[in-house]
């Protein structure tokens, strides 16, 4: 993500996301594809802007339309895609590998933070079955002011991507991080690869975000028609997951690039 009032004073995270090396290889001196379609790899800048908060007027329950009730066999199949795709990412995390010091990539060190290449296949921050993950293995290695890996994490990047990640080593490290990330003076960039083809060079997609009703608990581009839907299965989800995935839809806009080409 990219902010529109870039600081000087910013500390720098650069992310670099690729698909694992087993289904394809990006790299500024080569570029593969995979399958018939062409490929375009996209250089992004996501920037999201925060909403506008607005003074709230009285509603009364006649200015609202009923929302569509889902059948019982549409909020079966919707939660069960759900803890499917919750196993599924489970069993991948099982997956994580332990690093040990010499095995950590350090591209940068000193009293406040550390920035480590995060490979591929590796979980970034600690989670609750404590499979093994870089911030551990940080942790571990250098340590940090308040002796919590927690308080070292900043931001994460997913299992799947590789790229650069900024731990604090201390507590007023990560209280600066903490606002420039939540203040949008973060800069984040992203290489991917993806299918089909660009009809421009370069440009902007400024298209808001809700979760996909179809593929819990991943997201979608936003339409009335599919914030209905998911709002019309959600609110027959059992309590713990309403409260999870009944939220409006976030604004998001990408600046993009193609840097390569390829069939």
């Amino acid at each position: 993500m990219m902010s529109k009032r870039p600081s000087a004073s910013t500390v720098f995270i650069l992310a670099v996301a690729t698909l694992p090396a087993a289904v394809a290889f990006v790299a500024p001196s080569r570029v593969a594809c995979w399958g018939t379609s062409p490929a375009s790899v996209l250089h992004m800048s996501t920037v999201v802007e925060q909403k506008k908060v607005k003074k709230a007027r009285k509603i009364f329950s006649f200015d609202i339309p009923p929302m569509p009730e889902a059948s019982p066999e549409e909020v079966s199949e919707a939660l069960a895609s759900y803890e499917k795709a919750v196993d599924k990412m489970k069993g991948k995390d099982k997956t994580s590998k332990a690093l040990n010091k010499e095995e950590l990539k350090v591209v940068h060190q000193d009293d406040h933070i550390i920035v480590v290449d995060k490979p591929a296949g590796l979980l970034c921050a600690p989670d609750k079955a404590g499979n093994p993950s870089l911030a551990a293995a940080v942790f571990e290695a250098f340590g940090c002011e308040s002796g919590n890996v927690d308080k070292m994490v900043a931001h994460r990047l997913g299992f799947e991507t590789s790229g650069l990640v900024v731990f604090a080593r201390t507590n007023k490290a990560i209280a600066n991080l903490n606002t420039q990330l939540r203040t949008r003076k973060v800069m984040k960039k992203y290489e991917a690869l993806v299918c089909g083809t660009v009809a421009e060079a370069k440009g902007e997609i400024n298209l808001a975000l809700t979760r996909d009703v179809q593929a819990l608990p991943y997201v979608r581009v936003y339409t009335e028609e599919a914030q209905e839907k998911l709002i019309g299965v959600i609110q027959q989800f059992p309590e713990e997951h309403r409260q999870q995935f009944m939220k409006v839809e976030k604004p998001s806009c990408t600046e993009y690039e193609v840097i390569a080409t390829g069939t």
